[in-house]
């Protein structure tokens, strides 16, 4: 009687399934598996995969190399990668879950070889078996931007961090020592020494200012003289009675011409210094 089979994802238990013999033998076939090694940078390999079967392959990349991987198939498979081992549906480093999938596999190792297996999974097929076609590419040399901003970033980021480990005690400890002095220094009595300088500057009293000459300002002063008053003008009033006014004549010396008055004007010139406590000293004079 067979031992029994130990439980997997992609086998159930033995025991529960009717076709005991028949995975007996399926997992003997799985102990010596066969696996297809690629060479090149471009491979476009077609096969097909019975249901619950696997196919394997194994490819080597050199060192900072990307690999991209695709497939087509018109039934339902899976392709599994694993880097250094076979893979299985529960133990895998990356899964293409349909043929619209792409993948690309950097190898970000320097100075040696990794070495990928790919597995593919054949499921359910209206026919005993499942086609495909899988294709690989290689590019040496053409690490991603991704990775290099990765690599980068994470070297700034640990830069940073050590940077702020080794910066935060020193930082503190001078805190520390500044603190400490002050306190020192203001326990301490002080002594202040002034030293006080005096420069003599020699300077002239008086000097020289030059003033303009005072404007000239003239006085303008006007006499006016009244005539004489006529002497011995008869005059004569008749009473009108009937028409209620006086009337009066004068004589012949009265009716001559009088004298205009007399207007005698003299001008003087000086000078004039305004004084304006006393505000009426210039009122009558005007600058020429």
């Amino acid at each position: 009687m067979p031992a029994p089979v130990p439980a997997s994802p992609l086998f159930p238990n033995s025991e529960l399934d009717p076709k005991k013999d028949q995975i007996t033998n399926t997992l003997e076939k799985l102990d010596s598996v066969v696996v297809t090694t690629l060479n090149g940078y471009s491979q476009t390999v077609s096969g097909s995969v019975n249901k619950n079967s696997w196919n394997y392959y194994k490819i080597s990349i050199p060192s900072r190399t990307a690999m991209t991987l695709s497939y087509t198939s018109y039934d339902s498979i899976t392709v599994y990668v694993k880097e250094g081992s076979i893979p299985s549906s529960y133990d895998y480093d990356y899964i293409l879950l349909s043929q619209y999938s792409v993948k690309t596999i950097v190898s970000t190792s320097l100075n040696q070889t990794t070495t990928y297996y790919i597995g593919v999974a054949g499921g359910y097929s209206y026919y005993t078996y499942s086609s495909y076609t899988l294709s690989l590419t290689l590019d040496q040399g053409a690490l991603a931007n991704w990775v290099i901003g990765v690599i980068i970033g994470s070297a700034i980021f640990s830069l940073c961090v050590v940077f702020i480990i080794i910066l935060v005690p020193i930082l503190i400890c001078c805190g520390v020592c500044a603190a400490v002095t002050g306190s020192n220094s203001s326990s301490q009595p002080k002594n202040h020494n002034t030293t006080v300088t005096t420069y003599h500057v020699k300077t002239p009293i008086l000097t020289r200012v030059s003033t303009p000459p005072p404007p000239q300002y003239h006085t303008t002063t006007q006499v006016v003289t009244p005539p004489l008053p006529p002497q011995n003008d008869a005059i004569y009033y008749n009473a009108n009675l009937n028409n209620n006014y006086y009337n009066h004549t004068q004589t012949s010396q009265n009716l001559q011409q009088q004298p205009p008055y007399q207007t005698t004007t003299t001008t003087t010139e000086h000078d004039v210094i305004y004084n304006p406590n006393m505000p009426s000293q210039a009122v009558n004079y005007h600058k020429i």
